[in-house]
């Protein structure tokens, strides 16, 4: 997926690469990684863009968000996006 969002920024004219899967360290510990850093030349802004693509299988159930479970049955949709709120925005 993202050798796709690659190829897509690089037809664009509104969007230029600055970073792409930059790795941030403290020492020896990566502390994480900058996916992509793109100029945005229509609003001169830099905006910091981050692709999370999980595929989940669809179960019926009561709550929208619990239909969609990782393999193995071991996550949930629900459960990533509680995952990112909390530790990532």
């Amino acid at each position: 997926m993202e050798m796709l969002f690659h190829e897509l920024l690089m037809q664009s004219n509104q969007y230029q690469i600055i970073l792409e899967n930059f790795q941030i360290f403290d020492g020896k510990q990566t502390l994480g990684e900058i996916v992509f850093l793109v100029r945005d030349h229509f609003n001169e802004k830099d905006l910091h863009i981050e692709l999370c693509v999980k595929f989940y299988i669809y179960e019926p159930s009561e709550n929208e968000l619990e239909v969609f479970v990782g393999p193995n049955h071991h996550d949930s949709l629900l459960d990533k996006v509680a995952k990112l709120k909390k530790h990532q925005f």
